[in-house]
């Protein structure tokens, strides 16, 4: 076979014994459990492809029992397309050596299910995937509890919500203590109403509130597969995770890497340690055409002249790339590059838009914004003067220019509009602009309502 199996592309470990043979449950399960379950197990909400891998329905699919070579799934394994390859690179799993060698052993063999998971002490003990709360366990959470249980307090039942931390880990007197108990399923009142027999008692039920009569249906409850994430996610301590914008960024230390030549700067140590973990080389180095046009392009939207490229390349000093780099960023087309996103975001237009989208003189914005990246304006200087330029001490003529920021909404010229329902529009577009420009958050939703999921109130 071809790619990563053959070339040592995949990490080495500890090769199982070849006379030992293959039991499903003991030697494959962990193995797609703790590398493939999360994109191709039970939760159908993070499932990708349509792939499941928990269940036997791939084999004779993706896998041709009898020829690993001839299985998908075995080539997905070994490929060195970085596309092709899974797991992802992305993800952050690999399959070691021996892992791949005992898939290719199983499948050979005859990719044989096995029997049920055997109970008692004899039993092979299978290692459970960590279940990953954000990808899993809040979409099941916010399909079918957020509804009763979440950030609509009018629509909320009981008082309990499930869509913060403090909500089902809260000492609650009136349920006996917290409706989940990290580290314990059996002893944790969630997991009791969803897994109740009795309909009175189970949870959810009547979803979409087709009536506001209990019990509900047998149809409400979750399937199966849910159940069993949210069992595995509580024994293993219902570990609650933050949305990764909210959480404070911290300095990571510098990774250790093999190839330390290799390394030019700090960012370098984290690109190469990601590619070694998957047992992956670097490119090798573009050559300094392409160096230069990639430069051009990225700086000025332009590529280099013939001129340009011919001085490069008869530039011998060891310093000539970063020469060119700064060279890029004294041209006026720097700024006329870097503007073109910020003008987007800011909503910037040479026409009031609607239905006449009659013509109106912005552009000397335009040009504040290009000579701010030309001069490289401070960004907290950037932020003053375009939210409130025209509100400091004597401000300039370019100060009160930038703060047209907050005048680029659409305007309506229309007969019979009335103004002071414009007048609110034009405040509910400021707002909404202001924060995903700087806040990197849309705050359309909380307009009418409390954002259901962003700490934003209405």
């Amino acid at each position: 076979v071809s790619g990563a199996y053959l070339s040592g592309a995949v990490r080495a470990a500890p090769a199982q014994n070849p006379a030992q043979p293959l039991e499903f449950n003991r030697d494959i399960r962990p193995i797609l459990a703790a590398s493939c379950l999360a994109c191709h197990g039970p939760n159908e909400t993070a499932r990708q492809a349509d792939l499941r891998l928990d269940t036997d329905a791939f084999i004779g699919t993706v896998v041709v029992p009898g020829d690993a070579e001839a299985s998908p799934l075995f080539q997905r394994l070994t490929t060195e397309d970085p596309i092709g390859m899974m797991p992802p690179a992305s993800s952050g799993r690999s399959l070691t050596g021996a892992q791949i060698d005992a898939v290719r052993r199983w499948i050979d063999g005859g990719a044989h299910w096995g029997s049920a998971r055997a109970a008692g002490a004899d039993a092979p003990a299978v290692a459970e995937r960590v279940v990953d709360f954000a990808r899993e366990v809040r979409p099941i959470l916010s399909e079918n509890c957020f509804t009763c249980h979440g950030p609509d307090e009018q629509a909320r039942q009981r008082g309990l919500r499930l869509d913060v931390q403090d909500g089902p880990f809260a000492d609650r007197g009136e349920f006996g203590g917290p409706v989940i108990v990290a580290g314990n399923a059996a002893d944790s009142l969630l997991f009791h109403r969803i897994t109740a027999s009795d309909l009175t008692s189970r949870m959810p039920y009547r979803r979409g509130f087709e009536s506001s009569v209990m019990p509900g249906l047998e149809d409400d409850a979750l399937a199966d597969e849910e159940i069993e994430i949210l069992r595995l996610w509580i024994d293993q301590g219902a570990e609650w995770q933050t949305h990764w914008a909210f959480v404070p960024p911290e300095r990571q230390l510098l990774p250790p890497v093999a190839d330390g030549d290799w390394v030019r700067n700090p960012i370098d140590r984290f690109v190469l340690a990601r590619l070694e973990a998957g047992g992956l080389a670097p490119s090798a180095e573009a050559d300094r055409t392409t160096l230069l046009r990639r430069a051009t392009l990225d700086l000025t939207g332009l590529p280099p002249t013939q001129g340009e490229i011919a001085a490069f390349l008869n530039d011998d000093s060891p310093d000539a790339y970063e020469e060119a780099v700064d060279r890029l960023l004294a041209t006026s087309a720097y700024g006329e590059r870097m503007a073109v996103a910020w003008l987007d975001g800011a909503r910037y237009a040479d026409s009031s838009g609607y239905q006449t989208d009659a013509e109106r003189s912005m552009w000397r914005y335009r040009d504040w914004v290009i000579d701010a990246y030309n001069a490289n304006m401070p960004f907290d200087q950037f932020t003053i003067e375009q939210l409130a330029g025209d509100m400091l001490p004597d401000a300039t003529l370019d100060q009160r220019i930038a703060s047209a920021f907050n005048r680029n909404h659409s305007q309506n010229g229309e007969g019979g509009i009335i103004p002071e329902e414009f007048l609110v529009e034009n405040v509910v577009d400021r707002v909404s602009t202001t924060s995903t420009v700087w806040l990197g958050l849309t705050l359309g939703c909380a307009r009418c309502h409390d954002h259901k999921f962003d700490p934003i109130s209405q």
